[in-house]
């Protein structure tokens, strides 16, 4: 896998990850997105000691709208004495990735998460305003049932959408 610098139609630079079988390089993309939302949440994030000795993130656990359980949310995240189920999306080029909102959505709609519900999320800079219009409809979706939206911006900051 390498990164490969580009230029948008205005000239902002972006960088686009190339290589490597899309399953790896999804999964590496998407734990990458994890640790820049962990660092940006100065140290909100629940961790824990591994029986390694390695410091991991606190993972939330939940039964999916399918019934599916066990399943694994991506960080815990503590605001004011609240515990928050943060789920990191990296949407990339919002291709297949919208399906990841959907299965947010349903999962909201089902009152599967244990705790209240942010979502955090980010995409490629370049992508067509059809497919922004896209995310915008899931996100609106998501905000209705009462999950908070926040956009990971390049300078690491979260933004909490009002759009929609």
């Amino acid at each position: 896998m390498k990164i490969e610098l580009h230029r948008d139609l205005f000239g902002n630079e972006y960088h686009q990850q190339t290589g490597g079988l899309a399953g790896e390089v999804a999964a590496k993309r998407g734990l990458d997105f994890e640790n820049l939302v962990a660092e940006a949440s100065t140290g909100k994030v629940k961790t824990h000691q591994t029986a390694k000795g390695n410091i991991t993130f606190t993972s939330p656990r939940f039964t999916n709208w399918t019934g599916s359980d066990n399943r694994e949310g991506d960080l815990i995240l503590s605001h004011n004495s609240i515990d928050y189920h943060v789920e990191c999306k990296n949407l990339g080029g919002v291709e297949s990735h919208l399906q990841k909102l959907s299965e947010i959505y349903c999962n909201l709609l089902f009152k599967s998460y244990n705790l209240p519900f942010i979502l955090v999320y980010t995409y490629n800079s370049n992508i067509s305003l059809t497919k922004i219009s896209q995310v915008e409809g899931y996100l609106k979706k998501i905000r209705e049932v009462g999950g908070l939206v926040f956009e990971f911006n390049q300078y690491q900051n979260w933004i909490n959408v009002k759009r929609g």
